[in-house]
């Protein structure tokens, strides 16, 4: 997507069928995923519940947290990190993607914060833009479990295209409605074009909205998205690997996933925002391993194709065309 003015430039589902011969494939084959379907998203949702402990300043940039070697019980559940830390500083909670860390902010935040930071991020409704498109589903917030839960990206759903504009307001501040038909044109050849809207303006103070700018570059550059980092373009995001829920079995599945990297770029001066979702991944099946690495090529691609200046020292234009 355009982070300015919410044109969707690209989007795309796999497997894929041919619509010249749309009958000789099941109903969900023909499915467009990015806005059909929901998905808890993991630890996309970290920048947003940590960001709403910051602006409301139940913590500061200073807080640290124990990391208790990787485990801790929340309301009756075990919580765990895939690596085992001690303590963390709020920088490393984010970067390192320590679902320990989060859920201890977590339970600074009240009903009111956590219904308000989901009205801000659009998590209330759908676009309306496209036909099939489902809103995002969210749990009752006067269960503090809830909020916990919510913050590593659990007990929530949310569309692909949900996460891309919520992902706009970190790029840019404010999130213009996805814009999917440029115009229409009459059978007199006379355009009707359709204005760009900024439906929601402002999500936290400009002291958190850098604190979070500044890590979310972090996470690409020495964090859990390293296989994302471009040596031409800075790109800033976030990883997440949500457990799919197994209804058959009423628990979260112990090896099927979803896997997530949504961010923007170039993050020196935001011009698009993107995601990559990867359903029950093969392998090593995380978000910085299955979709990280794709973010990264198109990244390259699409600032080829628009001629984008590098923002990374020493790289060139032109040495970045001859790549592709």
């Amino acid at each position: 997507m355009d982070a300015k003015s919410g044109d969707i430039l690209g989007m795309a589902t796999y497997p894929y069928y041919d619509p010249n011969n749309y009958n000789k494939y099941k109903p969900w084959e023909r499915r467009n995923f990015v806005i059909t379907d929901i998905f808890e998203p993991g630890s996309v949702m970290k920048p947003f519940f940590i960001g709403m402990a910051l602006d409301r300043g139940y913590i500061s940039e200073h807080y640290t947290v124990d990391g208790e070697n990787g485990k801790t019980e929340v309301y009756g559940r075990i919580i765990r990190d895939v690596h085992p830390y001690g303590r963390l500083t709020l920088d490393e909670v984010l970067i390192k993607s320590s679902n320990v860390g989060t859920v201890k902010i977590a339970k600074f935040l009240s009903r009111k914060d956590v219904e308000e930071l989901m009205q801000k991020i659009h998590f209330k409704d759908s676009f309306g833009i496209l036909p099939g498109e489902v809103k995002p589903k969210l749990p009752d917030y006067r269960y503090p479990a809830n909020i916990v839960y919510s913050s590593i990206g659990q007990g929530l759903s949310a569309n692909l295209l949900n996460l891309c504009s919520a992902f706009s307001l970190l790029a840019t501040g404010y999130m213009p409605k996805p814009r999917i038909i440029l115009y229409t044109e009459d059978e007199e050849g006379k355009r009707t074009y359709y204005q760009s809207e900024i439906i929601r303006q402002g999500l936290f103070s400009e002291r958190v909205m850098k604190w979070l700018h500044k890590n979310l570059i972090k996470v690409v550059e020495e964090g859990t998205a390293k296989l994302a980092r471009s040596d031409y373009f800075t790109i800033a995001g976030k990883t997440g690997t949500s457990q799919k829920f197994d209804f058959s079995l009423g628990r979260y599945s112990r090896d099927k996933v979803v896997a997530y990297f949504v961010g923007y770029f170039p993050a020196t001066d935001p011009r698009f925002v993107a995601g990559i979702s990867v359903d029950e991944p093969k392998g090593l099946a995380y978000g910085g391993t299955a979709a990280a690495p794709y973010f990264k090529e198109m990244v390259e691609r699409v600032s080829a194709y628009y001629k984008l200046k590098p923002d990374k020292m020493g790289k060139s234009a032109s040495e970045l065309r001859r790549k592709q």
